[in-house]
């Protein structure tokens, strides 16, 4: 996968009750099947922060490709709503990590003097401000603002569990990626509505996905791998689950966490 100019390099892999990495790092015995764990350093990706004005201040930084493009959104979004914003970039993919903010009206809520009128194209049905609306203004915001995102919206499944309303003023959208169907680890985009204003918006490993999704082994032959690398399976042994693609976001080879060409 490569995220914008290869700054990531992504795999794919078949998910199964045991992992086969190619081990750079063991884990501590504590005996059993935990001598097999093991993990590689390229597969603990975190994000790399810091502020717009920082990355302002690099000539370097700015002349990442496409980053001159999420500049221009993001003074586009500040001119359409105000100064009273912060942006803290990711270096490693050029998105945005968190955007926070005074607010931008969405819903009907005592920080701003919407009506369900003003909304209702986003209400539905119900005519009522329900999570289907929240995701319907998500997916709206991110086609405003595409630069920001580097994601399609159609490639994001709601996270159920982590969106809704809470407390009665609060109400969280969480939507996890998907590409071309396959699940994307750790990729999300994530929108927060306080007093039904947004007020900050963000997300992880956002940008461009260049992979091909036709695994080069089948499942069967993974849980070969998989059962070889453990020294065999006895008739006892059984298969938690019945395995899943999954796409990783994995580091280049000396990967410094700064946004560049590399491989």
């Amino acid at each position: 996968m490569g995220t914008r100019g290869k700054l990531l390099v992504g795999f794919l892999v078949f998910c199964l009750c045991a992992s086969v990495l190619q081990a750079q790092v063991v884990k501590k015995s504590q005996g059993g099947l935990d001598d097999f764990v093991a993990a590689s350093p390229r597969l603990q990706v975190s994000q790399v922060v810091m502020p717009v004005e920082q990355i302002r201040s690099e000539a370097a930084a700015l002349q990442a490709p496409g980053m001159a493009a999420v500049v221009g959104d993001w003074d586009r979004f500040v001119t359409e709503n105000g100064a009273q914003w912060t942006l803290q970039l990711d270096r490693r993919t050029g998105r945005p990590a968190l955007v926070s903010g005074s607010g931008v009206p969405w819903i009907p809520g005592t920080g701003n003097h919407l009506t369900r009128d003003d909304i209702r194209e986003n209400l539905g049905a119900s005519g009522q401000v329900n999570r289907g609306t929240l995701v319907r203004l998500s997916k709206q915001f991110m086609r405003q603002y595409p630069e920001l995102f580097g994601v399609d919206p159609s490639d994001l499944e709601v996270s159920t569990p982590g969106t809704g309303e809470f407390g009665g003023y609060l109400w969280y959208v969480n939507m996890d990626r998907k590409y071309q169907g396959i699940p994307v680890e750790k990729s999300y985009v994530t929108f927060r509505v306080n007093h039904g204003n947004l007020v900050q918006f963000g997300g992880e490993f956002m940008g461009a996905i260049n992979v091909d999704t036709v695994p080069t082994i089948s499942l069967e032959t993974a849980q070969q791998i998989v059962a070889g690398y453990l020294g065999g399976m006895s008739s006892r042994d059984e298969w938690m689950d019945g395995g899943q693609l999954t796409i990783l976001p994995l580091a280049p080879q000396g990967d410094a966490g700064v946004y560049n060409l590399a491989p």
